[in-house]
């Protein structure tokens, strides 16, 4: 069953757990370790996948994917300034054209205006290198 929320309610906070779970990869000997986000929604229960929330929410097309795992890397890209409280980019030409699209341009100033956000986008990446694991850190009030 698809989880479809009202544009204007939110999952409340302490309705959503974080999960780890190992499990067996079939025809091998391996293991791995399952990492989601388990909410309740008016009486139904949903399991987030970490991966997917980090897919969807912070790095929904392939320039920030990538940008998750190259620390440092948005100055390569553009440049960034707000003056009268307006948000101004300044592409290089390292960035491809296909993400000025309006969706990608509106996800991007999101994710460079609030820092809360950032931290958490920028947190991945160290955090996977020194643990050997995907993981938020930081507090996301934005979402």
């Amino acid at each position: 069953m698809p989880l479809a929320v009202h544009p204007t309610r939110r999952l409340a906070a302490d309705t959503v757990r974080y999960s780890e779970r190992k499990w067996d990869i079939q025809g091998t000997t391996d293991t791995d370790l399952s990492q989601s986000f388990i909410a309740t929604f008016e009486g139904e229960k949903y399991t987030l996948p970490l991966i997917e929330v980090i897919r969807s929410i912070l790095a929904p097309n392939r320039f920030l994917l990538y940008q998750l795992f190259e620390p440092n890397s948005f100055p390569l890209y553009f440049f960034n300034k707000i003056e009268y409280q307006k948000l101004h980019f300044e592409f290089t030409s390292l960035y491809a054209i296909k993400y000025t699209r309006q969706e990608y341009l509106l996800h991007l100033a999101w994710l460079i205006s609030h820092s809360d956000i950032r931290q958490v986008f920028e947190s991945i990446e160290p955090h996977y290198l020194n643990n050997g694991s995907l993981c938020f850190l930081g507090h996301l009030s934005n979402l």
